[in-house]
């Protein structure tokens, strides 16, 4: 694996979590609704969770990085 696909995966990943953010902000603003504000939180902690705390290695066999 080549180091620019886990670059070119984070940075898809931040761009993500900014369209999700401002998508927040603008439900935020305009109902103010909980439920989604919830949902949308918790697809960036997903998002994190996954990609850059690497929560899925837990459960792998030791392997070389």
């Amino acid at each position: 694996m080549s180091k620019s696909s886990p670059f070119r995966q984070g940075i898809l990943v931040g761009i993500a979590l900014f369209i999700l953010t401002v998508i927040e902000y603008l439900v935020a603003l305009q109902t103010g609704s909980a439920t989604i504000l919830l949902l949308l939180g918790a697809a960036k902690g997903v998002l994190v969770v996954y990609y850059f705390m690497h929560i899925t290695s837990l459960w792998r066999e030791d392997e070389e990085h």
